[in-house]
């Protein structure tokens, strides 16, 4: 039962926009109910190579690192330096050691002794995230859409403790502490002081929502008029290829394809610019509004317009034509924003 002694004990009330949880009001989940497929969200919890082959953690960081290598304009003889990679993709020097173990394998990085790893080969960079997952493939623990949708739902108080959440959904402390640190990554949760978690207000608020789109208005464009914008001919390419794929199988794709494909995109775009600054405040950006697009898109008519932008864009950009390509994209999210606003207040109200 959720009582308010189960809640952090910093808490003197119960939470606000909440019912209040009396003794009737016992939220039971049985194993077979724990992750049913979510009426407002279709999704895609494992990462499949075309032969249907799962993907480890260190092929998808691989990836990220090859991204990263293209946006910052390394070249061939350069040194990759492991706490740089692992100050800017936020993961610990050993994954980051593990993942260059592996492009060394596969002959993308040298490894000289007492020095670190260099850049071998930029054309089998560009093989790599042409063939690799995408990063964004890799969704979250299904724990984490369970319990924001019963949070969505008025089910799941907004302030709430591990054992809260390992006692009602009957699950090991193991799996609901992956689950609550992904959401907290995610900017879903935060800890509070002493005791306990709270769900953030972006969930809730189609305020919120709208003003994260005004924010992608300000820097993705700005991104695109940068000095230093220079796009890869052949992650273009790539591109090109992931959207005319994703218009021809539009009428049926799922929330979290349409997701990833569009955050690749954007992030490929913007990436180009060289400007950290703007890429990271996407990537922020992207985290937060992830489960409300997956609800977006059972309620939305098949977004085929949104890939030809895309594609629009591209063409543009291999043009060289930046400045209009800014100016089209500007427009694009204009369009988007009014779209999906209007369904988030529907669906929050």
């Amino acid at each position: 039962m959720w009582t308010q002694e189960s809640l952090n004990d910093d808490v003197g009330k119960s939470p606000p926009c909440l019912p209040s949880r009396g003794p009737g009001n016992k939220i039971k989940k049985s194993r077979n109910d724990k992750y049913r497929a979510l009426p407002f969200m279709d999704m895609e919890t494992t990462i499949s190579s075309p032969n249907n082959k799962k993907t480890s953690s260190s092929e998808v960081l691989a990836k990220n690192i090859c991204s990263l290598v293209v946006q910052e304009g390394l070249t061939t003889g350069d040194h990759l330096r492991e706490i740089h990679f692992s100050d800017r993709l936020k993961v610990s020097r050993t994954l980051t050691r593990s993942a260059f173990k592996l492009l060394e394998e596969q002959g993308v990085l040298e490894r000289r002794p007492n020095r670190g790893f260099f850049l071998r080969d930029m054309d089998s960079i560009r093989e790599q995230l042409q063939d690799a997952p995408s990063s964004q493939g890799v969704d979250l623990h299904p724990l984490c859409y369970k319990l924001a949708r019963d949070y969505l739902h008025h089910e799941l108080p907004g302030h709430f403790t591990e054992s809260d959440i390992v006692r009602q959904y009957e699950e090991s402390r193991a799996t609901v502490q992956q689950a609550l640190i992904e959401m907290e990554k995610e900017g879903w949760l935060q800890r509070l002081l002493g005791y306990g978690w709270e769900f953030g207000s972006f969930l809730t608020s189609s305020l919120s929502y709208e003003q994260c789109y005004r924010f992608r208005a300000l820097i993705e464009p700005a991104a695109l008029r940068e000095p230093t914008y220079s796009p890869d001919k052949q992650v273009l390419t790539t591109l090109k290829q992931k959207q005319q794929a994703l218009l021809e199988s539009a009428d049926s794709c799922s929330a979290s394809r349409m997701f990833n494909t569009g955050v690749e995109f954007h992030e490929a775009i913007v990436g180009f610019s060289g400007n950290a600054f703007l890429l990271e405040g996407l990537q922020k950006a992207n985290r937060l509004r992830r489960l409300l697009e997956y609800s977006v898109h059972s309620a939305r008519v098949a977004p085929q317009h949104e890939c030809e932008d895309h594609l629009h864009i591209i063409m543009l950009l291999e043009e060289g034509a930046y400045l209009e390509a800014a100016d089209f994209l500007q427009d694009h999210l204009g369009k988007a924003r009014r779209e999906k606003a209007s369904i988030v207040k529907r669906m929050l109200s």
